[in-house]
C-alpha cells in the first residue's frame, strides 16, 4: 500500500524535485514495502538524505533499494531520473554495480565505513560509457536493534579535478621532456614519446610537417602499424590550407574509421582526431601539426579540445626557445668570424684561467704561432707576475674595463726576450644574468710608433714618419668602425622587425620574452650608436643642427627614452623644469641625448625603488639644469675621470650592466660642443648630482606656438595599390621584412642581389624601391643608378636601408638620390612611415 492521497508523511515532505518523486512513488511496489512499515531509522535517513544540500544516495535493505536528492542530480545520466527512485542500485547502474556493489555489501555486511577517493566509476550516457571519477563514503546505518538495515553514500564527481590533475602532470613532463631536444628539428619525435604515456587522454597522436607545396609529411606517431589511419589523416591534412586548422577549434576535427587500438586503457575504437597547429616563430618556415585520437570514453568538451591545443602550444613555446638559442648561436658566430678578419690583433678568453678560445690572423703574425687553446699563462710563460697578468685578473674579477696606450711587453722572438710596445684595450664578457665569463683583448702594436717617437726626440727629421704612421693607424681604426658597425647592425635588423611581427601576429603570446628580447636588443643598438659617436666626435665630424627648443621638451625626450629602465628597476622620477624662460638654442636630438645619458647613467647606479629628481632654472644668462640621485654615489678619486671615454667605476656586481662607458664622454663632448659646461658632484653611498649649464636665449617677444606632432597621414586604400621592390642579401631581414610590409597592405616583391633586381624591376615596376648599400657585385648606389637609366621616369622612388650610418654614409646617399637613409636595425613603424611618405611624394609626380 502506498502514501494515500493528500497525505504526507513527514520524513518525505522535503527535497525539493526528488521529495515530489519520493512522495509520489508507489513505495509498496519496491522491496521496501509501504512507507507505513517503514522502520524508524529508515525514516530518519530518507528525510536527512531528501533535505540535505550535498549529494547523497541512500541504499536500503539487502536488496540495496536506492533513495536520492536533488544535489545528487547533476550527477546523474539524463534518462536515469526519475526511474531510478526506488530502484534497485544494481538494475540502475550495471555498469558501475561490479565496482561499487562489492563496497555496499561489505559495508552491510561488516557494518564498517569506507572512503574512496577519486575512484573511476564509469557511467553510461547517450549509449556510451563514459570515464567519470567520483570520492565518495559508505556509513552504515544501524537499526534499533544494532543490525545494518542499510548504507548513506555521501558522494561528490571529482571528474573535473582528476582530468586537470592528470593533464598537468603530462604537460609538465613534456615540458621536462622538451627541454632535452638540442635541435628543433629533434622536437616533434621527443614529444611524441613523452604523449605515449597520456593514452588515457589521447589513444593515438601522430606530428606531421607541412612542407612549402602544402604536403604533409608525417615526423613521429605513436601507432606505427596503422598505416591507413595515418594515410587517411594525411589526406585531411593536404585538403586543408596549413593555417585552417587553428581558426576555429569546434571543426578542427577529422572523423575516422573506427580504429581499435591496442595498449589504450579502453575497448571501444577510436572515431575522431584533433588537429592542432604547434605554433611557430616567424623565422620559421614549415608549419607543424599535431593530430590527437580522441577518447571514446571523454566527452569532447571544449575543456577537452583546449587542453589537446595547450599540449601543442607548449611544443611550440619549446620551439620558440630553441629557435631563439640556435639564432644565438649563429649571432655568436658570425661575431667571431668578425673578430677573425678583423685589421688589429684580436684574442678572446674564458673562465679564470683566462685560456684563449679565439686568436685572430693578425694576433697569430704577432705572435708568431696560434695560442688557441693554452691559458694566457701557457701561451705567455714571460707575463708570469707582470703587471698585465694582474690586470687581467683584474677585469674578469671586477667587469672593469682595462685599457692602456702604451704597454710594454716582453715576447719571445726567435728565442731571445725582447720589448715590444702595445695599445692595450680588455672588455668583460658577460653572459645573459650578466656575469663576467670571459675577455675580449684587442692588442695594437705600437711598436714602431714607440721607436718612431723617441727616435724623433732624437732626430727631428723623423717626425714625419711618425705622423703618418699614427695617420694610418687611425684610419684603420675608422674602417673597421665603421665596418664594426655595419656589421653588428645587420643580424640586429632582423631581430627588431621578427619581435614586430609577433607582436602582431600573436599579441598576448611571449610577452616576457619579447619585452627581454627588446630591451637588449636596444641596448646593443645603443652601445653601437655610442662607440661610433666617440669616434665621429674625435675626428671633429659632429654637425650640430641648432634651433630654438624649450628644456622642458628636450628633457621630455629624454625621459620618455630612460623610462623603460626605471619601469625595470621600479624607481621614482621626479621632473621639475618649467616650461617658460628656458629656451636655448641647440641640437634637440644631441641634447635629448646629454640628457637621457645622465638619467640612464643614474638609474644603474641607483638601488631598485630608489629615486631620482630632473630639476632646472635659469640663473642670469644660464639655463642650469641637475640630475640627482640617492644612489651610490661616485668615490672622490673617481670623480675627475668620470667624463673619460671607456671610463667605468667599480660597481657591485647586481647592478645594470655598465655598457662601454662611454655615456658620459658623449655628454661632455656634447654639453661642449654647445658652449655649455658640466660637471659631476657625489657623496659615496649619498647619491650623485651632475650639473649642466647651457647659455640661454632671450625670451621671445611672440609666445611661442605650441609644438604639435604631426598629424597622421591620412589613411586609405593607396597603400594596397603600392608596389615596394625589397633588396638586401640577407635572407631573414628579406623574409621579415616583406612580411611586415604585407601586413600593412602593400604589394612586395624582393631580390638578394642587383642583377636579379633589374631583372624584376623591369616586370614588376615598383613604386618604391628599398635598397641594401653593402650587395654584392653592384652595390646598393649602382643599382639606383641602374634602376634610374633603365626605367627612365618610371623608375622609383628610393630608400637606403643599410648598417652604414656614419654622416658621410647619409650625405653620399643623399647625393645618389635616395629618398631617405634608415640605418639597420631599423625600427618598423619608420620604415613604414619611410616607404609611406615616399610613396606619396612618387604619387603626386
Amino acid at each position: 500500500m502506498g502514501v494515500a492521497p493528500n497525505v504526507c508523511p513527514w520524513f518525505l515532505s522535503g527535497g525539493g524535485a526528488c521529495g515530489e518523486v519520493a512522495r509520489s512513488t508507489d513505495w509498496a511496489t519496491t522491496p521496501l514495502g509501504p512507507t507505513s512499515t517503514w522502520s524508524p531509522s529508515l525514516k530518519a535517513m530518507a528525510s536527512l538524505v531528501l533535505g540535505s544540500p550535498h549529494p547523497m544516495f541512500l541504499f536500503w535493505g539487502p536488496r540495496l533499494v536506492q533513495l536520492y536528492n536533488d544535489a545528487f542530480l547533476p550527477s546523474f545520466s539524463p534518462d536515469k531520473h526519475p526511474a531510478a527512485m526506488g530502484q534497485r542500485g544494481a538494475v540502475c547502474s550495471p555498469d558501475a554495480w561490479s565496482t561499487v556493489g562489492p563496497q555496499l555489501e561489505a559495508v552491510l555486511r561488516d557494518g564498517k565505513a569506507s572512503r574512496h577517493d577519486n575512484r573511476l566509476v564509469s557511467r553510461r550516457r547517450e549509449g556510451r560509457l563514459e570515464e567519470v571519477y567520483w570520492t565518495y563514503s559508505y556509513s552504515p546505518v544501524f537499526e534499533v536493534d544494532g543490525t545494518v538495515g542499510g548504507v548513506l553514500v555521501v558522494c561528490n564527481e571529482t571528474t573535473a579535478c582528476v582530468l586537470a590533475e592528470r593533464r598537468a602532470r603530462t604537460l609538465r613532463t613534456l615540458v621536462a621532456r622538451a627541454a632535452d631536444a638540442s635541435s628543433s628539428s629533434e622536437l616533434l619525435p621527443i614529444a611524441v614519446d613523452v604523449l605515449r604515456s597520456a593514452a588515457w587522454d589521447m589513444p593515438f597522436v601522430a606530428a606531421y610537417e607541412i612542407d612549402g607545396d602544402g604536403a604533409p609529411r608525417l615526423r613521429a606517431t605513436t601507432s606505427e602499424d596503422r598505416v591507413e589511419t595515418l594515410r587517411l589523416i594525411g589526406a585531411a591534412l593536404a585538403e586543408r590550407p596549413r593555417d585552417g586548422w587553428g581558426a576555429d577549434p569546434d571543426v578542427a576535427t577529422i572523423d575516422l574509421p573506427p580504429t581499435v587500438l591496442a595498449g589504450v586503457p579502453w575497448p571501444e575504437p577510436v572515431t575522431r582526431a584533433f588537429v592542432a597547429p604547434v605554433p611557430a616563430s616567424p623565422t620559421s618556415r614549415a608549419t607543424e601539426l599535431l593530430v590527437f585520437g580522441l577518447s571514446p570514453r571523454l566527452r569532447e568538451t571544449p575543456s577537452y579540445r583546449e587542453y589537446l591545443s595547450q599540449v601543442a602550444d607548449a611544443v611550440g613555446q619549446v620551439r620558440v626557445r630553441l629557435d631563439a638559442t640556435e639564432a644565438r648561436a649563429r649571432a655568436e658566430s658570425e661575431r667571431r668570424d668578425l673578430l677573425r678578419q678583423a685589421p688589429m690583433p684580436i684574442v678572446l678568453t674564458t673562465g679564470r684561467e683566462h685560456r684563449i678560445e679565439l686568436a685572430n690572423s693578425a694576433f697569430v703574425e704577432v705572435h708568431g704561432s696560434d695560442p688557441t687553446g693554452r691559458t694566457v699563462a701557457e701561451a705567455f710563460p714571460e707575463l708570469a707576475g707582470a703587471e698585465l697578468t694582474r690586470a687581467l685578473d683584474r677585469v674578469y674579477t671586477t667587469g672593469a674595463p682595462f685599457k692602456t696606450n702604451e704597454q710594454r711587453v716582453a715576447s719571445r722572438v726567435n728565442g731571445a726576450l725582447v720589448d715590444r710596445w702595445f695599445k692595450l684595450s680588455v672588455q668583460p664578457l658577460r653572459d645573459a644574468d650578466g656575469l663576467v665569463y670571459g675577455l675580449l683583448g684587442v692588442a695594437d702594436e705600437i711598436t714602431e710608433a714607440v721607436a718612431a717617437r723617441r727616435t724623433l726626440e732624437r732626430c727631428s727629421g723623423e717626425r714625419e714618419k711618425l705622423l703618418d704612421a699614427v695617420e694610418k693607424a687611425s684610419r684603420a681604426k675608422d674602417n673597421f668602425l665603421a665596418i664594426l658597425g655595419h656589421e653588428l647592425r645587420n643580424p640586429l635588423a632582423p631581430i627588431t622587425t621578427a619581435l614586430h611581427l609577433m607582436k602582431l601576429k600573436e599579441p598576448g603570446a611571449l610577452v616576457r620574452e619579447r619585452e627581454i628580447i627588446a630591451r637588449q636588443t636596444g641596448h646593443l643598438v645603443r652601445l653601437v650608436d655610442d662607440l661610433l659617436d666617440v669616434a665621429r666626435v674625435a675626428r671633429g665630424k659632429v654637425t650640430l643642427n641648432r634651433t630654438r627648443i624649450a628644456l622642458a621638451d628636450v628633457i621630455a625626450r629624454a625621459v620618455e627614452t630612460a623610462n623603460p629602465l626605471f619601469e625595470q628597476r621600479r624607481q621614482t622620477l621626479t621632473v621639475d623644469v618649467p616650461s617658460q624662460d628656458l629656451d636655448v638654442e641647440a641640437d634637440p636630438i644631441r641634447l635629448a641625448q646629454v640628457f637621457a645619458n645622465l638619467l640612464t647613467n643614474a638609474a644603474k647606479y641607483t638601488d631598485p625603488g630608489g629615486a631620482i629628481a630632473v630639476r632646472a632654472e635659469r640663473r642670469g644668462d644660464l639655463v642650469v639644469a641637475r640630475v640627482e640621485d640617492n644612489g651610490i654615489g661616485i668615490e672622490p678619486d673617481h670623480l675627475p675621470r668620470v667624463f673619460d671615454a671607456f671610463f667605468q667605476a667599480p660597481r657591485p656586481s647586481d647592478r645594470v650592466p655598465a655598457g662601454l662607458g662611454l655615456g658620459l664622454a658623449l655628454v661632455k663632448s656634447f654639453v661642449t660642443l654647445h658652449g655649455g659646461t658640466v660637471a659631476a658632484t657625489s657623496r659615496p653611498g649619498g647619491g650623485s648630482v651632475f650639473e649642466v649649464k647651457l647659455p640661454a636665449l632671450a625670451s621671445a617677444v611672440e609666445p611661442r606656438a605650441a609644438e604639435r606632432p604631426p598629424a597622421p597621414a591620412a589613411s586609405d586604400d593607396g597603400s594596397r595599390r603600392t608596389r615596394v621592390l625589397l633588396v638586401d642579401d640577407s635572407d631573414d631581414i628579406l623574409e621579415l621584412v616583406a612580411t611586415f610590409l604585407r601586413y600593412a597592405g602593400y604589394e612586395v616583391m624582393t631580390t638578394r642581389d642587383a642583377p636579379s633586381a633589374l631583372r624584376l624591376a623591369a616586370t614588376f615596376h615598383p613604386n618604391v624601391a628599398v635598397l641594401d648599400i653593402g650587395l654584392p657585385a653592384m652595390d646598393g648606389y649602382d643599382l639606383a643608378e641602374h634602376l634610374r637609366e633603365e626605367l627612365g621616369d618610371e623608375a622609383p622612388r628610393m630608400i637606403a636601408m643599410t648598417g652604414y650610418g656614419q654622416e658621410a654614409d647619409r650625405e653620399r646617399a643623399r647625393r645618389a638620390g635616395f629618398a631617405a637613409h634608415l640605418v639597420k636595425p631599423v625600427d618598423p613603424q619608420e620604415l613604414l612611415a619611410s616607404v609611406r611618405a615616399t610613396a606619396s611624394a612618387a604619387a603626386s609626380l
